[in-house]
């Protein structure tokens, strides 16, 4: 599990319902623009509409799902302005947490990064080239020891994670990724906190512009 994860297991059934769809959201099993229809989820979960719709505004307040009144709910297709501020975001609250951790950074935690870049050489498949990705960046940010810091960077990677997944996938754009992930890591183990930044702000604003190019192709069904 990444260090991102809530720690916080689902406690009703309408939390439980909203974690088993954004798992699928994220994990690519349902697809952006997608309907979430509430009889279908009733029945698969044996639950009545009412945990439904509440687990449905759930995702909504996360940014997963939009709720048209009477179309119903959708996989969320954030417009690519919105993409592209939420990763100016990330990148100020990504760029403070590698600032504050890399003094903490030992050997160990290079050693991990290096090994999930070497995993994602091999990653067949976007879900899991988007679970090692994730892996990597905590790894880097975890020794800074903000929880509250951590959680809000994950709170706005959930927002496009669905995105992210399908996005990242052609060959190119991931070999132009693997050379940023590669510099990176180079900067954090020169100890250069300025360089170390500048180099993962520069990872996101690229990867920003890539899914906000995708969002810009995609369409709810009508």
């Amino acid at each position: 599990m990444s260090i991102f994860a809530s720690q916080n297991a689902p406690a009703t059934a309408a939390e439980r319902i909203a974690a088993a769809i954004r798992q699928e959201i994220e994990g690519g099993m349902i697809g952006v623009g997608e309907p979430l229809r509430q009889e279908e989820i009733a029945a698969r979960f044996a639950a009545s509409r009412i945990p439904v719709r509440e687990a449905l505004r759930l995702l909504e307040a996360e940014g997963l799902v939009k709720i048209y009144p009477s179309r119903g709910a959708y996989v969320t297709i954030p417009a690519p302005e919105s993409i592209r501020e939420l990763y100016e975001i990330r990148a100020l609250l990504e760029c403070e947490a590698l600032r504050l951790a890399l003094p903490n950074h030992i050997p160990y935690d290079m050693r991990q990064a290096e090994q999930r870049v070497a995993l994602l050489d091999e990653a067949e498949d976007s879900a899991t080239w988007s679970q090692l990705d994730e892996e990597l960046h905590a790894i880097l940010y975890q020794p800074a020891q903000r929880p509250q810091l951590l959680e809000l960077i994950a709170a706005l990677r959930r927002r496009v994670n669905h995105f992210y997944y399908l996005a990242h996938r052609p060959s190119d754009y991931r070999a132009g990724c693997q050379a940023e992930h590669r510099a990176l890591l180079a900067a954090c183990r020169s100890g250069d906190a300025a360089q170390a930044t500048q180099a993962l702000a520069e990872h996101l604003r690229h990867a920003g512009e890539v899914v906000a190019r995708y969002s810009a192709q995609v369409r709810i069904p009508r």
